[in-house]
């Protein structure tokens, strides 16, 4: 599935924003998948698009103990 990494230089405009901004921040993501028309009764995506997301279920296994803090 093709993908594409955005990097936002402020918060995130998602719920990851209070995980994210948290005592003294928080690594924290957001997968999606692409669609048109959010949150409006016409909302449309590509099933294709859904299941395809299930290739990053490698994801999953991230565990507490990484640490993503920048050196």
């Amino acid at each position: 599935m093709p993908f594409q990494i955005q990097s936002l230089g402020s918060s995130s405009p998602t719920d990851a924003r209070v995980i994210q901004e948290t005592r003294s921040g928080v690594a924290s993501g957001v997968l999606s998948v692409p669609l048109r028309y959010m949150h409006t009764p016409s909302e449309v995506l590509c099933l294709d698009d859904v299941q395809a997301t299930v290739w990053f279920a490698p994801i999953r296994r991230l565990t507490p103990e990484l640490d993503f803090t920048p050196v």
